[in-house]
């Protein structure tokens, strides 16, 4: 009772972890959700920016804003990092008091509760591993959700790019095309004021060509700084936007190195655990079935003296019922001479009394012979009282060896408690490896109709030992009854009639 009443107790206890565990898992589930989504939304926020900012005329501005929302990002993303940190680590430290806490109150209540403490710690490793995979997955996404986002830059800069390059183009065409215009009015005001425009105009009009040849030359000269500067800026931020993906890169991809080798080595401890727990299982299946042949052969040994003792009890009580009736017919027959020799005596008595008158002689030797005849009587009751007090020695021998058997009985009879004793230890200690087995390989929903299984098992075998108990203290107290009943029948007998 006391065992059922601890192990309801502990299933309690573990119920109620696993409760913990389990809010604590979805707390965090929630947590990398709400971080995911936080990622997301940045991701989102800084793409709409870069677009904002690109699509600016002053690429300075767009660049220092890209910068400022970029660093951020960092700032949030690694405030973030630090806080899930912390929420792991406070997680971790909580679980680890609770499975230290449990498992000291298993230890301190049952010693077979290794099982429960390997079992948490194997789940505890599928869990991790589960959370490393889930982590493992999520960076995957985030290095191609970085090289989609790299390869989405790049395809911008080249439509920005070719789009500054056809601006800057059609720039020049109506430029040129300006040119061509102001060239044919200035020829056709020529050609019409050639006859009457003085040496002064002409002059006048090839300083007004010139002047617009400078400041044509000069635009052209600003628009070429101008696309040169910008497409220097463009190079830089191509660059910098380059280069700070690619190291994003190379440290997720570190980071998902580290993960996977973590992984790995989980993965290789959970197989040498499995291996471990197999060849534990197999080992212990072998012990019990060895110490199993052993109690049955100890079994077997034990029935089988028991058997050669009830027989020689049983021998020995033949033989003591055949020499009690040895001397039973031995007194039966002193008793049949006695009558016959009172009947000679008798009738020699009566002879004698009728020859009375006829001799003294006769008489005297009569009597004589009766005298010897008292005298052989007196010798045959000594005889037969010494008789009787060595049927009284031999009677208390009996009981002496009477009491040496029983003695002897109870003295297999304690063998025989300290045989099941030991039997029950190590069944005792058997099951128990049999349950930190079983419980370590199974789940706790299994571990629990295990452990009612072979709580069953044990009780059916502790019945099965105590009736084999009952059966033999009922066979050793018929036995030790039927002597008694034999012996006092033969002490009670009567002798001589009295």
């Amino acid at each position: 009772m006391e065992l059922q009443k601890e192990k309801q107790i502990l299933e309690e206890k573990l119920k109620s972890s696993e409760e913990i565990r389990a809010k604590t898992e979805e707390k965090f589930k929630k947590e990398e959700q709400k971080f995911n989504e936080l990622e997301k939304k940045l991701l989102e926020g800084k793409k709409m920016w870069e677009k904002e900012f690109l699509s600016e005329e002053d690429e300075n501005r767009a660049r220092m804003k890209i910068e400022h929302r970029q660093q951020e990002f960092e700032n949030e993303r690694i405030r973030l990092e630090e806080r899930i940190q912390k929420l792991k680590e406070y997680l971790e430290h909580r679980l680890n008091e609770m499975n230290w806490k449990l498992e000291k109150e298993k230890y301190s209540k049952e010693p077979f509760a290794r099982e429960s403490l390997l079992r948490d710690e194997f789940q505890r490793k599928e869990i991790e591993l589960k959370a490393l995979e889930k982590e493992l997955v999520r960076q995957r996404d985030l290095v191609c959700s970085f090289g989609e986002l790299l390869a989405q830059k790049e395809s911008e800069l080249k439509y920005e790019r070719n789009k500054k390059e056809r601006e800057i183009d059609h720039i020049k065409e109506e430029m040129k095309k300006r040119l061509k215009n102001f060239e044919t009015e200035l020829w056709e005001k020529m050609e019409k004021l050639a006859g009457q425009t003085q040496d002064v105009e002409k002059k006048e009009l090839e300083e007004v060509i010139k002047t617009k040849d400078e400041e044509m030359e000069m635009k052209e000269a600003k628009l070429k700084a101008l696309y040169e500067e910008r497409e220097k800026e463009f190079h830089i931020i191509k660059e910098k936007l380059e280069k700070e993906l690619q190291n994003q890169r190379w440290q997720w991809e570190e980071r998902l190195k580290t993960k996977e080798e973590e992984s790995r080595e989980i993965k290789q401890k959970i197989r040498e655990i499995q291996e471990e727990l197999s060849r534990r299982k197999e080992e212990l299946q072998t012990e019990v079935g060895e110490k199993k042949e052993q109690a049955e052969e100890a079994k077997a040994e034990l029935e089988e003296k028991i058997k050669e003792l009830e027989k020689k009890l049983a021998e020995g009580v033949r033989i003591d019922e055949e020499k009690f009736k040895e001397k039973e017919e031995e007194i039966e027959a002193l008793r049949m001479e006695a009558t016959q020799r009172e009947q000679q005596l008798k009738s020699s008595y009566r002879e004698s009394q009728e020859k009375i008158d006829g001799t003294r002689k006769e008489l005297e030797r009569k009597g004589e012979e009766i005298g010897s005849l008292k005298e052989r009587m007196a010798k045959m009751e000594l005889d037969f009282k010494e008789e009787l007090q060595k049927e009284e020695n031999k009677s208390s021998d009996k009981e002496e060896m009477l009491r040496n058997k029983e003695e002897g009985i109870e003295k297999i009879k304690a063998k025989i408690r300290e045989k099941e004793m030991t039997l029950a230890e190590d069944l005792g200690e058997k099951e128990r490896k049999v349950k930190e087995l079983e419980t370590e390989l199974t789940k706790e929903k299994e571990a629990t109709q295990v452990l009612a299984e072979i709580a069953e098992k044990q009780a059916r075998l502790r019945a099965e030992e105590r009736r084999r108990e009952e059966e033999l203290k009922t066979r050793l107290d018929e036995a030790k009854r039927g002597m008694l009943k034999k012996f006092w029948q033969w002490l009670n007998k009567p002798v001589n009639g009295e």
